[in-house]
């Protein structure tokens, strides 16, 4: 099929809640099952494994030992909630204490045993990509070669990545998504795991593949993809909702929220959208209200007392 043939498709909202039914149909209770952009990427993972080499097999994970998590980065002034464990999903009141108020995720600090190559990516860049978006509101593409690029560090030296840029470390051959987790002492302890739902798109032969553009920049074409949204879990051993072991990477001051010295980079993360014009005329029609008001009412106290 040719290229302009191929075309994305828009497809049906899909969710991973399912509904268990018995032999004659009638409904059990409920279950997480996968989403139809999750079953695609596993096809997708499953060719790309089976055309490597054997090399390249033996390359995959060869590194996931020498690379320690220490701790979840969290804001505060970014409230987001995380589930219980043990949360029935079939009780009858499906939403009650599921969830818990928690930090926002954004971001990791890690340890490794060699010097390696870390991504970078800017700031506010990383934000657009947190931000949620309006369903109206168009996906933030990015370009891995033109957006991302990398700094050194040193064998035992603690660096902090935000989660995109820990996204693009740990999709390296040699980590494979699975990293240690030093509490378990098992070299496979932690693993990435990632959203696909908002970044897959169906195209019209019936493929998928990842959402992308692209764009004119010079005289070069520039291909950009919008990134699945990545998160931390535990691989083996789990214990707790790893959100329970987050530090916070901000605090609240006599100015409100602010970022704390040695998290400085993370900084533009806290950034707020500045109010609209229309808030702006409706506060200053209240104050004047407010003025006349109080303008008003000493006026007439001074009639009284003449």
């Amino acid at each position: 099929m040719s290229e302009i043939e191929k075309k994305p498709i828009r497809s049906k909202k899909s969710t991973s809640i399912k509904t268990k039914k018995d032999k004659r149909g009638i409904p059990v209770g409920r279950y997480f099952g996968i989403t139809e952009a999750n079953e695609a990427i596993n096809v997708v993972a499953d060719q790309i494994y089976r055309d490597l080499t054997i090399d390249d097999r033996e390359k995959l994970g060869s590194m996931s030992g020498t690379l320690h998590f220490e701790r979840l980065l969290g804001l505060a002034s970014r409230k987001t909630s995380r589930p219980l464990k043990g949360y029935d999903l079939n009780s009858d009141s499906p939403n009650l204490d599921r969830y818990k108020d928690a930090s926002k995720a954004v971001g990791v600090e890690l340890i490794s045993d060699v010097d390696i190559e870390v991504p970078v990516i800017d700031m506010n860049l990383v934000n657009e990509l947190m931000r949620v978006k309006r369903s109206d509101e168009q996906s933030i593409y990015i370009d891995p070669k033109g957006d991302v690029g990398t700094r050194s560090v040193k064998a035992g030296e603690f660096f902090c990545l935000s989660m995109y840029e820990f996204l693009f470390l740990m999709i390296k051959d040699e980590y494979a998504g699975v990293f240690r987790r030093d509490d378990t002492d098992d070299d496979w302890g932690m693993k990435i795991e990632f959203k696909w739902t908002n970044a897959m798109e169906r195209y019209t032969d019936g493929t998928w593949g990842l959402k992308s553009i692209v764009e004119d920049i010079g005289e070069k074409k520039v291909k950009k993809f919008v990134l699945p949204t990545p998160f931390v879990q535990y691989h083996t051993r789990g214990g707790n909702s790893i959100k329970a072991s987050m530090i916070d990477i901000d605090e609240k001051g006599k100015n409100g929220w602010q970022i704390k010295p040695e998290y400085a980079r993370f900084a533009p993360l806290m950034k707020r959208k500045p109010r609209s014009d229309k808030g702006k005329k409706r506060n200053t029609d209240e104050m004047k209200a407010d003025v006349k008001e109080i303008v008003k009412k000493q006026s007439g106290l001074a009639r009284k007392k003449v």
